[in-house]
């Protein structure tokens, strides 16, 4: 959400295709100042408002409400000139919040609520079903088309090191996410090591996971990455400073979900075995 930030934008707007009719954007700022200049610049077609879990506490505040504050603060116009009645494609269940509602209704924008699966990525399909019905796409022809995609880089998914296994969640950012994952993997607790990879400008996150991590009983709990300032038991801090360490971690440790942020040794990690597939594909074709 800084300088460096906007001109990377900028740097991928100029490489776009001549004729490209489309493109999908996060809106990655954090500062809440900040938070309206992309619709400004861009003026969107349609925003995908996914949840309002609390994040980036040390500038949001703290829980639920100041979160929606943050980023609905980023969607629509509050004069309603430029974009009136602006549609925004959310859960049904982010829709149905008071504050959610309040907010985005100041920013004279129009919700259209989706269905939710029991899983993150039922409820993305949805949400790409419902974008691609406003546009006038055929409904099941654009989620099969979506579900099809090969999965992203940083998609959770289970990596085998020897005898060891990784679940890597590092992408989810919230304990509800995180908590959803982890059930999904039918594991035992008592038998996984939590692995929080925490990021220096991300302070707050590991101290907003602290009370999850806490409620259960971990085999192991190890924080790599950026050291917090106080490291809070029952954490331990496991210096992972590239991707063979991780996955010599992962060898010694048996079975390790991954969770906090993807930035840095994850990403790396994750990135060679995205490119290791990729070579074995190229390889059988």
């Amino acid at each position: 959400s800084g300088p460096a930030s906007v001109e990377e934008m900028r740097w991928w707007l100029s490489t776009l295709p001549r004729g490209t009719d489309a493109v999908v954007m996060e809106n990655s700022a954090v500062a809440p100042e900040l938070q309206a200049l992309a619709f400004r610049w861009l003026q969107p077609c349609c925003t995908v408002l996914t949840n309002v879990r609390p994040d980036h506490e040390e500038v949001w505040g703290r829980g639920e409400e100041n979160a929606a504050s943050a980023l609905c603060s980023g969607i629509g116009d509050p004069g309603g000139m430029t974009c009136p009645e602006h549609p925004v494609v959310l859960p049904r269940s982010v829709a149905e919040k008071q504050c959610v509602q309040r907010l985005l209704s100041a920013q004279h924008c129009r919700l259209l609520p989706c269905g939710e699966g029991n899983a993150f990525k039922e409820t993305h399909l949805a949400l790409v079903q419902e974008v691609c019905r406003l546009f006038g796409f055929d409904e099941r022809q654009s989620r099969a088309a979506a579900a099809a995609l090969p999965p992203d880089v940083a998609d959770f998914a289970f990596f085998r090191e020897g005898d060891g296994v990784l679940a890597a969640a590092f992408s989810a950012n919230d304990t509800e996410s995180t908590e959803q994952l982890f059930v999904s993997t039918g594991w035992s607790r008592e038998e996984t090591t939590l692995l929080f990879n925490a990021r220096k400008d991300r302070v707050r996150r590991f101290r907003s996971f602290l009370p999850w991590i806490r409620s259960f009983p971990w085999k192991k709990v190890c924080v790599t990455g950026g050291r917090p300032l106080f490291l809070s038991s029952p954490a331990v801090y496991s210096p992972l400073l590239d991707a063979p360490s991780l996955a010599g971690f992962i060898r010694s440790t048996g079975r390790v979900f991954g969770c906090g942020n993807v930035a840095g040794t994850p990403l790396e990690y994750l990135e060679s075995k995205f490119l290791q597939f990729r070579e074995r594909q190229d390889g059988v074709s």
